[in-house]
């Protein structure tokens, strides 16, 4: 098998980094005009990287890092084949084993054979022998006694040379107890020496030791880091035609500059503390930067996300020009009442539970009232990594960021495409704006299937929009939270909110003007 390629060289510093992106942005026609800074530091990188998005019109980047496991799949699939063998060497060794019993137990057999053999032929020899001692008794006590004074004169000489022998063994440890004394002398010399030179022995080894366990752990960081892949992303979206339908935004051009894990981290604590993570305490894991920075009405702002993981913390940054942020306003900018704004804004941020629990959030009102502004407003509110389809008319502001949106007209209905919706199954369906009943019904089965439904529809009243939904699925008890958009005398915008609570009997749903908890 050919063994994989090493992998490229990656940057490793934040101006080696810096200076290799501003190279592939070149080379897709992105080149920056004036002289820009190499950074040094991770903080400079960090801050950089939001200038060149806002200088070259980037949609959103994303600075990352990824588990590449693949070799070690490779690894398992050819341990799996090794295992595989092995169970086969096992039968054969099974089958060895069983062989080898065999002929065990035919050489054991044949062993019995040939004890058997060697008693019947010592019983022979033992008969023949008994008749020999018996014809030469005499001669055998004759024999007997010579060997009994011979025997007496071995042992006399046996005590001779074991007397010797202790004296010399004596000599030998004295000679061994003198060497020992010697070496002791010498050993102690030498730990005096040693203690002169402020050095210890045990000491040294223990050092040596430690050092031989931070290089281990190093070498081990380096083998485990190299399986990461890191890198920073940026993403350029084509401008959708005006009579475009489907998607929209879809058209993206990314931008990929790899680096080195090590510098990731790094990267992470400082976009972190360059972006205010967790200024906002509703938002803890998001930051903004605003370009030109201090800037009162900025030309870029900046919306950063963070997610933190085992690899470190992973950044998703969105840039919001003048026109997004106005298309795209928040829920307190809206003509609320402050009780009003902030239950709204919370409803969304945190998803509330209710969302997902067969609450329909209805945008009534005439047409020209700020209905689909109030949807977009909603849509800012949702909080980051979350799954979120739109089906809208009049498209403002991009692509909306995070959230697909999807244009709909003659050739794609709002019933089409919530239909598609439905099968991708989102966290929330939006829709500007509901017109027949078969699009109230499509979003009616989504909330009561556990998505969150909001849409856009025109009733001049609370209570004309709630009919909608009677009407949509006659019979069937649902909730809904109504947002009434209206003029007053003076033709100035108001926002009003309304929620569905049963009657006393429990019979029937009414639509009542919404009270705050608190």
């Amino acid at each position: 098998m050919t063994p994989p390629s090493p992998k490229p060289e990656t940057p490793s510093t934040p101006d080696a980094v810096f200076a290799s992106l501003l190279q592939k942005l070149g080379e897709g026609g992105r080149t920056l005009a004036g002289p820009v800074a190499s950074p040094k530091t991770p903080e400079a990188l960090a801050a950089a990287l939001f200038e060149v998005a806002a200088r070259t019109g980037a949609a959103l980047f994303s600075v990352w890092a990824a588990d590449d496991s693949g070799g070690e799949d490779e690894d398992e699939d050819r341990d799996a084949d090794g295992r595989e063998v092995d169970a086969d060497d096992a039968d054969a060794r099974e089958v060895d084993a069983d062989d080898a019993d065999a002929g065990e137990d035919e050489d054991r057999d044949a062993d019995a054979g040939g004890d058997e053999d060697r008693e019947a032929a010592g019983e022979d020899r033992d008969a023949d022998g008994r008749e020999v001692d018996a014809d030469d008794a005499e001669a055998g006590e004759d024999e007997d006694r010579d060997a009994d004074a011979r025997d007496g004169e071995d042992r006399d000489a046996d005590a001779r040379d074991g007397e010797d022998r202790d004296a010399e063994a004596g000599e030998d440890e004295d000679r061994d107890a003198d060497a020992r004394d010697g070496e002791d002398r010498e050993a102690a010399a030498h730990e005096g020496a040693d203690a002169e030179a402020g050095g210890n022995a045990t000491g040294g080894l223990k050092a040596r030791g430690s050092d031989r366990a931070r290089g281990d752990d190093a070498e081990a960081r380096r083998r485990r880091e190299s399986r990461y892949d890191a890198g920073i992303t940026f993403f350029f979206v084509g401008a959708d035609s005006p009579d475009r339908v489907g998607l929209l935004g879809g058209e993206r051009v990314p931008v990929r500059q790899p680096m080195a894990y090590a510098l990731y981290r790094s990267l992470g604590q400082a976009l972190t503390a360059h972006a205010k993570r967790g200024a906002d305490p509703v938002m803890p894991d998001r930051g903004s930067v605003s370009f030109p920075a201090g800037a009162a009405d900025p030309e870029v702002e900046f919306r950063v996300s963070f997610r933190d993981d085992a690899l470190g913390t992973w950044t998703t940054v969105l840039a919001r020009d003048r026109e997004t942020r106005q298309a795209f306003p928040r829920v307190a900018s809206l003509p609320l009442t402050r009780d009003a704004a902030a239950f709204l804004t919370g409803h969304f941020n945190r998803l509330d539970r209710a969302l997902f629990s067969g609450q329909l959030v209805l945008l009534t009102g005439e047409s020209g009232t700020g209905r689909s502004t109030t949807l977009r407003a909603l849509i800012d509110a949702l909080p980051d990594n979350v799954n979120a389809l739109a089906a809208v008319e009049e498209p403002k502001g991009g692509a909306g960021g995070a959230v697909g949106m999807v244009r709909v007209g003659p050739e794609l209905t709002v019933a089409q495409a919530v239909r598609s919706f439905l099968r991708q199954d989102p966290d929330l369906l939006f829709a500007d704006e509901v017109r027949t009943l078969e699009d109230m019904q499509l979003l009616c089965n989504g909330a009561l299937t556990g998505h969150g439904a909001i849409c856009v529809l025109e009733a001049k009243t609370p209570e004309e929009g709630f009919a909608w939904l009677t009407e949509a699925l006659p019979g069937v008890p649902l909730r809904s939270l109504i947002v009434h958009h209206a003029r007053d005398a003076a033709g100035a915008l108001a926002m009003t909110l309304h929620e569905t609570k049963p009657t006393e009997d429990g019979d029937a749903v009414r639509v009542m003007p919404w009270t705050s908890a608190g």
